[in-house]
C-alpha cells in the first residue's frame, strides 16, 4: 500500500502532465491546500519543489479559503458517498 503523500504526489503529477504537458512548467503555477499533514510532508514539499510548484497554505480554520475545493467535496459527499453503504474503502473507491 503506498503513502497518503505518494497518492497526492501522482495527483499532482497526473494534473501536470494534463493541464501543462510537462511535470516542470516553465512559470511556477500555485498550489493551494490546506495544512494537512499529506501536503506538511517532506515527501510531497519536495515533489513540489521538483516540478516547479509553488504551495501556498490556506489559514488554518478557514475553508472559504479553498471554496472551490471545499464545494467539489460538498457534492461529492452529497451525490455519491451518501447514497451508499460501502463496506470496504475498496468498494468505496471503485464506486467514487
Amino acid at each position: 500500500m503506498i503513502s497518503r503523500a505518494k497518492e497526492a504526489e501522482r495527483a499532482v503529477e497526473a494534473v501536470g502532465l494534463q493541464r501543462f504537458g510537462t511535470l516542470r512548467p516553465a512559470n511556477a503555477p500555485v498550489l493551494r491546500s490546506d495544512n494537512g499533514l499529506i501536503f506538511q510532508s517532506r515527501r510531497f514539499r519536495q515533489a513540489c519543489r521538483d516540478y516547479r510548484l509553488e504551495q501556498e497554505f490556506i489559514t488554518p480554520d478557514t475553508p472559504e479559503q479553498n471554496g472551490l475545493i471545499e464545494r467539489f467535496f460538498c457534492s461529492l459527499k452529497e451525490e455519491c458517498v451518501w447514497q451508499h453503504i460501502f463496506q470496504t474503502f475498496e468498494e468505496a473507491r471503485q464506486v467514487i
